[in-house]
């Protein structure tokens, strides 16, 4: 008998750590979050710019899985007209899909703005976005997340002083933090 009320014992107290532990892994439920990240976007036209990225978003939550999400993000290229070229603003407004899974948090997003190139410190193009792509995030502590995403941006890019309309393609690499409050 007491070998047995020893074992159960053990087995409560090991219950209680595992569900403390996946509890605090979860994702805090706040209804905003803040992320910002690093990487790299390449241009794959010739009139779409690449380089040094930094992307910030702000999401608000609406239901568990749905998130609104606006972004603000920066490349940085060199003056070369090639796929690492020219400087961007991006002003991106969508969804974020979010699916909890414990520590770990997959997530899709898709959303649509403007794209502001310049090429040689000049407002050279403005592409009408359309971004989507995902991610996975590891939530270290309930309110703090790390990871990475790809994100495919397509749509006209509309050149000035009688360039045309070109396709603009750029494809993103980042990884970063995220913050729920």
């Amino acid at each position: 008998m007491h070998v047995t009320f020893r074992g159960a014992r053990l087995f409560a107290a090991g219950a209680v750590l595992l569900a403390a532990s996946t509890a605090a892994a979860q994702p805090a439920p706040g209804l905003n979050e803040v992320t910002v990240q690093i990487g790299g976007a390449v241009g794959l036209t010739d009139t779409t710019p690449g380089g040094f990225k930094l992307a910030t978003e702000y999401g608000r939550k609406i239901t568990q899985l749905v998130w609104f999400n606006v972004q603000l993000n920066f490349v940085i290229g060199d003056e070369d007209r090639h796929h690492f070229s020219g400087d961007t603003v991006e002003l991106i407004a969508g969804i974020k899909l979010k699916f909890p899974t414990g520590k770990f948090l997959p997530y899709a997003k898709i959303g649509a703005g403007f794209v502001l190139e310049l090429w040689d410190s000049h407002h050279e193009a403005t592409a009408l976005a359309f971004r989507g792509g995902g991610g996975l995030k590891y939530f270290v502590l309930p309110w703090l997340g790390v990871g990475g995403e790809l994100v495919l941006t397509v749509g006209p890019n509309f050149v000035r002083h009688g360039g045309g309309t070109h396709p603009y393609l750029a494809l993103d690499f980042l990884g970063g933090v995220e913050f729920i409050f």
